[in-house]
């Protein structure tokens, strides 16, 4: 009876496979979610030890940030070119690495540049996971799993800064990358040993082509639309930075649509919504 058991709730069994990819997921989403709650409560910290000011030390949040935003999109499509599970292994190998790295970084602008490298892995894992979720559940229960994913963030949002907090008053602000850091290899073997390559979707052959411009002029959107809100609020809307992020992400997003509407194999497929 424990040998049935055991069979049919493995990671290869045809029925719950679907559960075990949602549980893998939820493991990096959540990974994901907590790294950016608890990396915010550490920055007056971070801030002191560097001997630096507050406004500086955001710079770790925003690089991180504008980093998932420019990459979302193009990992997304590379993920449907190479395979799945391989990018979303490989950002999690990147996700860790820069956690690591942060911990022990001796200045503010390494802090930061490491940051933004793990920021290239949480985008790989971001631009991933729904999708995975998605090809391994049918119509009857996508929407409850869907659904559990965005529980999982949720709670991911809460534990974070209340765990992030602990660790900065009782172990430092090192603790909260090492965390993390740590968190990503539990997320990195978690899919290593549920998720299959040929399941979990992509890099079949089919469509290999990879739009680059596409992919330029939407980080340029995304990076110019975020930096110049970003700035706007520190050096005021009026601002010669602020009116040219703004016009760099008019024209940006203008050329995107339109390269978009009319290359063979583009980056998002805009005609899905006309």
């Amino acid at each position: 009876m424990l040998g049935n058991f055991v069979k049919k709730n493995t990671p290869g069994s045809h029925v719950n496979y679907k559960w075990w990819v949602l549980f893998a997921v939820s493991v990096g989403l959540f990974t994901s979610v907590f790294d950016h709650g608890s990396i915010n409560v550490a920055l007056p910290s971070i801030a002191d030890q560097f001997n630096t000011d507050l406004p500086t030390t955001q710079w770790i949040v925003i690089g991180y940030g504008l980093t998932i935003a420019a990459l979302l999109l193009p990992m997304g499509r590379l993920s449907d070119i190479l395979g799945r599970k391989k990018i979303y292994l490989l950002g999690f190998m990147i996700f860790a690495t820069g956690g690591f790295l942060a911990a022990i970084s001796p200045n503010i602008e390494l802090l930061i540049g490491t940051k933004i490298v793990q920021g290239v892995g949480s985008a790989m894992t971001q631009g991933t996971s729904m999708a995975m979720v998605i090809s391994a559940f049918g119509d009857k229960d996508r929407g409850r799993a869907l659904g559990l994913t965005m529980s999982v963030v949720g709670v991911g949002a809460v534990v974070g800064p209340a765990i992030g907090g602990f660790l900065v008053d009782y172990l430092g602000w090192e603790a909260v990358l090492y965390t993390t850091a740590g968190l990503g290899v539990l997320s990195l073997i978690t899919a290593m040993l549920i998720l299959d390559s040929k399941r979990s979707g992509g890099g079949d052959g089919t469509n290999d082509h990879f739009d680059w411009l596409g992919a330029t002029f939407s980080a340029a959107t995304l990076i110019s639309l975020l930096l110049a809100m970003t700035l706007g609020s520190r050096y005021g809307w009026d601002s010669l930075s602020v009116i040219t992020g703004f016009g760099i992400f008019l024209a940006s997003a203008g050329f995107f649509i339109w390269w978009e509407l009319y290359v063979e194999a583009p980056m998002l497929n805009l005609r899905l919504f006309g």
